[in-house]
């Protein structure tokens, strides 16, 4: 078994027994889609840590919202809420790759020690002049 998720608190009601029949139901349910499910967001993902955390994230959302639903239902909702948590990783790994893009441009190259340059020195102020410019206009009125 790749995961255990230990679930408690199942069932909207009645005695002990339909609850624990509830309960085992649904671990059937996901022993039966654990190795699927890792097959699927390890081919999205390409790494296993993050596969395995998907997977445990989809599984516990499952559990946590959809309990009480039949279980006829829970396969679709399960590979919705799996495969919604790829494309949220995806979008963030995305904006990284951005962010870290946009950061490169401003190290060395040749050693990877970061420029001299501060890219905040850089932006432009309010009024369209860099930061530069706006100290050296200051300086020059106080003289």
């Amino acid at each position: 078994m790749l995961l255990a998720i230990k679930i408690i608190g199942i069932g909207t009601g009645g005695d002990e027994r339909s609850v624990t029949l509830e309960r085992q139901s649904l671990e059937n349910f996901l022993v039966s889609v654990e190795r699927r499910a890792y097959s699927i967001a390890f081919a999205s993902l390409g790494h296993r840590e993050d596969a395995l955390d998907i997977v445990q994230e989809s599984m516990t959302q499952l559990v946590a919202r959809y309990s009480n639903k039949g279980s006829d239902e829970w396969r679709p909702l399960f590979y919705k809420i799996l495969q919604s948590r790829i494309n949220d990783l995806h979008r963030r790994r995305m904006v990284q790759n951005k962010v870290k893009g946009w950061l490169t441009k401003f190290r060395n190259k040749e050693d990877g020690a970061e420029s001299e340059e501060d890219p905040i020195e850089n932006v432009p102020g309010p009024d369209s002049t860099s930061p530069h410019q706006q100290h050296e206009r200051e300086r020059q009125l106080e003289v």
